[in-house]
């Protein structure tokens, strides 16, 4: 009993993404200049990382009062080497980082800073260490049941009964009053969106990507009376994986569970009586959920084969703009099929092609639009404008404007504060015009991958992404965001997030891991299942699988990632035990 409660700390850590409570945090220096408002409103990651650092000290504790008691010794095992390269890159790249305090605690909506990333380290070390053979079934028991109270709200939200959103919304208007003395910030889920208690529903569909594939394999595999109950957990975490509309968690579940059938097509056939209702309830599921948002999870879901073959081929809704500069006098935007370019003074506008030639065009002289006569140019519309008594061009993209005014040292965006902003040439990857594939995720890539070639030995320090991402690139952003106004705060891409805020080297022993955790591993997932501690090993092993693959598209947030390394801790852990 005594061994249980040095296990509790690690218990726990299965909780942390239940954890929502409110915390106003004043910012200050560079985070007040890129944070609106001045004030963050943190419901969802402060005081999970808070939490989760606290069950890590205690976790600690334990450790040391066991070592002191000498009850066990420390295993060694061949992961530690890079476990520990990744703790010394992060700490170092915090050290050397311009802005060591958000590097530290986290930025703000995210707070996944240093103490937390080390922290990531030391679970793995402590339930490699701490957790009996015995113990792994107390574990996973608790990541079930965190999961069930995850479903479940998230399975309320979608039918539009939201706890979550009720009690914030009790909570947000007072707040903004009582520290900024006005609303500025309103809480909008999109209507029946599964996000649960994790932020947003992306990272819900991270969280499903490790509870289905462990449920669901459980399911299939087990054959003592947990079956029905492993049933009714993975409809419950199917359900919410669906509703979160979640590509990324969706396309990581489904390579896993199809390599897992391929892998274990034996068992898989051996259970076919079990395996083929459970199907057919996931289908009727899938359907239910489409009929019931009108059709939009499956347009999601379908979105994801539509964004490959647009790999290919120019993307619906897309008004073929590439990029907008300047020559000398001339307002130059580029299109797929061409440029059209404005040269304008006080009393008059010239238009004219990437050849230099004149465009034929259409003056509405009581709204002062500009209509070109030219077929490629007429995805957007373009109206002349002053500021101050400076000439411009406003274009409109169908929801957005986007206003340049010439002034004597030449054109500038103007802000919605009426802010003259120069226009930077942006350091990019040309993907071609496929930034929108992903929902914009490749244009966030575009610009990010830049970055890269500064953090070979060191990062730019955790969690500071937002400081170097180009937050000047108003064009970019008006051209696959509609705004220029959008804070670009992470990559969508937890590797490209550690190459940037860790660096290189960093990303290489996260990566090494991996990799060292998948090849030793490999055997027991095509051996003939022993007992029920190898049919964990399999479901854990799919799991990690499914959820690196959805970190293409998703960062590594805190209310998903403790749990993500709890889980890869045990996995590790059951290898040391085959």
């Amino acid at each position: 009993m005594m061994r249980k409660i040095y296990l509790l700390p690690l218990m726990l850590i299965f909780f942390v993404p239940l954890v929502v409570y409110e915390k106003a945090i004043i910012l200050k220096g560079d985070l007040k200049n890129v944070w609106f408002g001045g004030v963050n409103f943190d419901y969802f990651s402060y005081y999970k990382s808070r939490v989760f650092l606290v069950l890590i000290l205690f976790g600690l504790v334990a450790l040391l009062y066991r070592l002191r008691k000498e009850e066990f010794e420390v295993k060694w095992n061949l992961l530690y080497i890079p476990m520990g390269f990744y703790a010394s890159f992060v700490v170092l790249s915090t050290i050397f980082s311009k802005y060591k305090s958000v590097a530290f605690i986290g930025f703000p909506d995210r707070y996944e800073g240093a103490a937390v990333l080390v922290g990531y380290m030391i679970l793995v070390f402590l339930i490699i260490n701490l957790v009996k053979k015995d113990d792994v079934k107390v574990l996973i028991n608790m990541f079930l049941v965190s999961s069930i109270l995850i479903g479940i709200i998230g399975f309320f939200q979608f039918f539009r009964m939201d706890f979550v959103k009720d009690y914030i919304l009790s909570r947000l208007v007072p707040f903004q009053m009582e520290y900024i003395g006005r609303v500025i910030i309103n809480f909008t889920p999109e209507d029946r969106a599964v996000y649960s208690t994790l932020y947003h529903s992306n990272y819900v569909g991270s969280y499903m990507a490790l509870a289905f594939i462990i449920s669901f394999i459980l399911y299939v595999l087990d054959s003592n009376k947990n079956k029905f109950i492993y049933a009714i957990i993975s409809i419950i975490m199917y359900f919410n994986l669906i509703g979160s509309h979640s590509r990324a968690g969706i396309l990581g579940s489904l390579v896993a569970v199809i390599l897992f059938i391929l892998i274990r097509y034996k068992d898989v056939l051996r259970n076919i009586k079990f395996v083929l209702p459970m199907a057919a309830i996931y289908i009727v599921i899938f359907i239910f959920i489409n009929n019931v948002s009108g059709g939009y999870f499956g347009d999601k879901i379908g979105s994801l084969f539509v964004d490959l073959s647009n790999t290919f081929s120019k993307q619906e809704f897309d008004t073929g703009l590439r990029d907008i500069y300047t020559e000398g006098d001339k307002l130059c935007l580029a299109f797929d099929d061409g440029s059209i370019n404005f040269i304008i003074s006080e009393d008059k506008v010239k238009v004219t092609d990437e050849y230099g030639k004149d465009l034929k065009f259409d003056y509405d002289q009581q709204t002062m639009e500009l209509k070109p006569l030219d077929e490629r140019f007429t995805s957007l519309k373009y109206y002349l404008t002053f500021h101050d008594k400076f000439p411009g061009v406003r274009i409109n993209n169908g929801w957005q404007d986007l206003t340049l005014v010439k002034t004597f040292e030449g054109y500038h965006i103007l802000s919605r504060n009426e802010n003259l902003i120069e226009i930077s040439r942006i350091e990019k990857i040309d993907f071609k015009g496929k930034e929108r594939l992903g929902s914009n995720r490749v244009y966030i890539w575009s610009r990010s991958i830049p970055l890269i070639k500064k953090t070979a030995l060191l990062g730019f320090g955790p969690d500071t992404y937002a400081f170097y991402y180009p937050q000047n690139d108003y064009i970019g952003k008006y051209i696959y965001f509609g705004t220029t106004t959008i804070l670009v705060d992470k990559p969508h891409n937890m590797y490209i997030q550690d190459a940037i805020n860790i660096g290189i080297l960093g990303l290489i022993s996260l990566l090494f891991m991996f990799i060292y955790y998948f090849y030793m591993g490999r055997k027991l997932i095509f051996n003939r299942l022993i007992d029920e501690h190898h049919i964990l090993h399999i479901s854990i092993y799919f799991a990690i699988l499914a959820y690196l693959i959805a970190g293409v598209f998703n960062d590594s947030v805190v209310s998903v990632a403790p749990v993500f390394w709890a889980l890869f801790g045990v996995g590790v852990n059951l290898l040391s035990q085959k």
